[in-house]
C-alpha cells in the first residue's frame, strides 16, 4: 500500500461525513486515468458514485440522477484535480489495493480481512461510541437514575451510603464531642459577621439568585475561611487548606458523578516533611486518595449550596457522598497499617448542607466489618437561621441562635482538625514501615491491593493495570534504593566513628609508650648516677688505701 493510498484510506476513517476529502485519491495520476478511459469508452456498466466536493457537506449520490459519461471533453486534455470525476465502487472493487475503500462505501464498516489486519478499523465510529462512558452518559442510557434525585439516594444506600440518621452508631466519645460542638461558645472573628439588619437585607437579596451568589455572601457567615482566619491570626490552623468548586479527578467515586464541592477543608502540604509526602506519593491511587484537588490532603469538611430553586435534600446527598469519599480514604489509609478496625465508629468527617434560610450540619463515621465498610451520619445541627436572624431583630433580647453555625464551625476548626491532623500523621508514620516489610511479597505477585469490599462491587477495587503495576514496583524499587542509601550513611558514620576511637587509642598508647619510656630513662639517669657516686666512692677508697700504705 503506498503513500497516497494510506492517506486516502486515513481520510475515509474520519467518517462517514468525511468521505468526501481524500485529496490523495483525487490527485492520483492513475485513477484519474482510469476513470478516463472508462469515461472516453463509454462503457455503461461503470456505475459511479458522485462524490461531492471538497466545499460541500451534502453527502454523495448515485450515477441515476447524473452520469460522468455524459459530460462533454474539456479542452487540453487534463482534468484537474477538483474537477476529476469520481472513482467508480465496482472500479475501485476491482482494485485489491482500494477494496477496503470500496467495501466501506457500500456497507459502512471494513471489510473482515481488513478488518483482521488492523481490529482498531473495524468500525470507524466504535471509539467515537464507546467514549460516553461519564455517569451523564449513563443517566442517559437509562442505567443510573439522574445524580442527587430519591432514586439516587436509594441507589446510595444499596452501595453503603446511608444517609438515614444514626445517632446509636457513633461511638460515645464521638457523640460527646459532637455535643460539645454544639455547646461551644468560640470567640467570633472580628469583622466576620455583618450587622443583624445588614445581613437580612443580604439574605433577602440572594434569595431568588443562583448558587454562586450564596456562596459568595452566605456561606462565609456559616462557614467562615479557614485560611482568612489563620491570615486573621486564629491559632491551630496554619496546615489547613481549602479548595472552592474544584472537581474531584482521578479519584474513584462511591456512587454516581465525581464530586465538586462547593467549598472543602482538608490539611495543607505544609503539615508533612518531604519524607511523609514523598510515601503518600507512592500510596495514592485512586481507589485510595490521599492528594485532592488544589493540593489538599484528606479533607475533613465539605460544604455543599443550594438555591431557592433546588430542594437542599440535593445538598445533603452531594455533601453525603463527597464526605464519605473523604472517609473512606482515611479508612484505606489505616488498612494499609493494619488499623482500620481503630476507625470503627468513629467521627471521620464533617459535611454542612445550606440554602439562603436553613443550615444542616452532619457528622460522617463508618461502621467497619472486616472487609465491609458502611458509612452513615449523625445530626450535629439544623436550623432556620433566617427565621432566627428575624426573630432576633424583631425582638427586645438577641438570643444569637442566628450564630450557632458559625460557632459550630469555629468548634470544629478548634477541635475536630487537630485530632484529625494527628490521626493522619499516626498512619503516615507507618507506611514505610509497613512497605518494606512486605516489598519482597508484593514485588511480583501481589495483587490483593487495599480497598473496601462491598458485595455489589462499588467499593472494591479492581486490579491494576500493567503500566500502574509497573509504577509501583519502581516506586517500591525506589524506596529500597533510598533505604540502602541511608544504611550505608549509617554504615560509613559508625565506620568513622570506630577509626576516630582507634585513632584515639592510638594517641593515647602512643602517649603511654612515651610516657613508660620516660620513665624508664629516668630510671636509667638515676642508676647512672648512682653508679657514679658508687665509682666515686671507690676511688675516694682507693686513694685513701694508697695514703694509707704510704704512711
Amino acid at each position: 500500500m503506498n503513500r497516497r493510498t494510506r492517506s486516502a484510506l486515513k481520510a475515509v476513517s474520519k467518517g462517514p461525513g468525511r468521505v468526501a476529502k481524500p485529496r490523495a485519491v483525487r490527485r492520483s495520476k492513475r485513477l484519474e486515468q482510469q476513470v478516463r478511459r472508462g469515461v472516453t469508452a463509454g462503457n455503461d456498466q461503470y456505475h459511479i458514485y458522485q462524490l461531492p466536493s471538497p466545499e460541500s457537506d451534502t453527502p454523495f449520490k448515485l450515477d441515476d440522477e447524473e452520469s460522468v459519461g455524459d459530460e462533454p471533453p474539456r479542452k487540453g486534455g487534463r482534468v484537474s484535480d477538483r474537477e476529476a470525476p469520481a472513482r467508480t465502487v465496482e472500479a475501485l472493487a476491482h482494485d485489491e489495493k482500494y477494496e477496503p475503500v470500496a467495501y466501506w462505501v457500500t456497507h459502512d464498516s471494513w471489510p473482515p480481512k481488513f478488518a483482521e489486519q488492523d481490529p482498531k478499523m473495524s468500525d470507524p465510529l466504535a471509539k467515537k461510541r464507546s467514549r460516553s462512558t461519564s455517569y451523564t452518559q449513563s443517566v442517559k442510557d437509562g442505567e443510573n437514575p439522574p445524580a442527587h434525585s430519591r432514586r439516587h439516594e436509594e441507589k446510595m444506600e444499596e452501595a453503603g451510603l446511608v444517609m438515614a440518621d444514626n445517632p446509636a452508631g457513633i461511638n460515645e466519645a464521638c457523640r460527646r464531642l459532637c455535643e460539645d460542638l454544639l455547646s461551644a461558645e468560640p470567640s467570633i472573628a472580628e469583622g466576620t459577621f455583618l450587622e443583624k439588619k445588614r445581613l437580612a437585607k443580604v439574605l433577602d437579596r440572594v434569595r431568588y439568585r443562583n448558587e454562586a451568589r450564596i456562596v459568595r455572601d452566605v456561606t462565609p457567615v456559616l462557614v467562615p475561611s479557614a485560611e482568612l482566619l489563620h491570615i486573621d491570626g486564629f491559632p491551630g490552623l496554619e496546615h489547613a487548606t481549602e479548595a472552592m468548586n474544584a472537581l474531584w479527578e482521578g479519584i474513584s467515586t462511591l456512587c454516581g458523578p465525581m464530586p465538586k464541592p462547593d467549598l472543602v477543608i482538608g490539611i495543607s502540604p505544609s503539615a508533612f516533611t518531604t519524607e511523609e509526602k514523598e510515601k503518600l506519593k507512592m500510596h495514592h491511587t485512586s481507589h485510595c486518595p490521599n492528594r485532592f484537588p488544589e493540593s489538599m490532603y484528606y479533607p475533613f469538611l465539605v460544604c455543599e449550596v443550594k438555591c431557592s430553586d433546588k430542594p437542599i435534600k440535593e445538598a445533603e446527598r452531594q455533601a453525603m457522598h463527597s464526605a464519605s469519599i473523604a472517609a473512606n480514604a482515611i479508612i484505606q489509609l489505616y488498612k494499609k497499617v493494619s488499623r482500620a478496625h481503630e476507625l470503627d465508629r468513629k467521627l471521620l468527617t464533617i459535611s454542612v448542607a445550606h440554602d439562603n434560610s436553613t443550615v444542616m450540619v452532619f457528622g460522617h463515621f463508618a461502621h467497619v466489618t472486616g472487609d465491609r465498610v458502611t458509612f452513615f451520619r449523625h445530626r450535629i445541627y439544623e436550623t432556620n437561621f433566617g427565621a432566627n436572624l428575624a426573630y432576633a431583630i424583631a425582638a427586645t433580647h438577641d438570643t444569637g441562635d442566628w450564630r450557632r453555625a458559625y460557632k459550630v464551625a469555629m468548634g470544629i476548626y478548634e477541635h475536630v482538625f487537630p485530632k484529625h491532623l494527628a490521626r493522619i500523621k499516626s498512619a503516615v508514620s507507618q507506611l514505610r514501615d509497613r512497605a518494606l516489610d512486605s516489598f519482597t511479597s508484593q514485588l511480583g505477585l501481589d495483587s490483593g491491593e487495599e480497598g473496601t469490599s462491598q458485595d455489589s462491587g462499588v467499593f472494591k477495587k479492581p486490579s491494576h493495570p500493567s503500566t500502574s503495576r509497573l509504577q509501583q514496583e519502581n516506586d517500591k524499587l525506589l524506596l529500597l534504593l533510598r533505604q540502602q542509601q541511608e544504611q550505608q550513611k549509617q554504615q560509613m558514620v559508625m565506620m568513622e566513628r570506630q577509626m576516630a576511637q582507634q585513632k584515639e587509642e592510638q594517641k593515647q598508647q602512643m602517649a603511654q609508650q612515651k610516657e613508660e619510656q620516660k620513665q624508664q630513662m629516668e630510671m636509667m639517669e638515676r642508676q647512672m648516677a648512682q653508679q657514679k657516686q658508687q665509682m666515686a666512692q671507690q676511688k675516694e677508697i682507693i686513694e685513701l688505701l694508697k695514703q694509707s700504705r704510704t704512711t
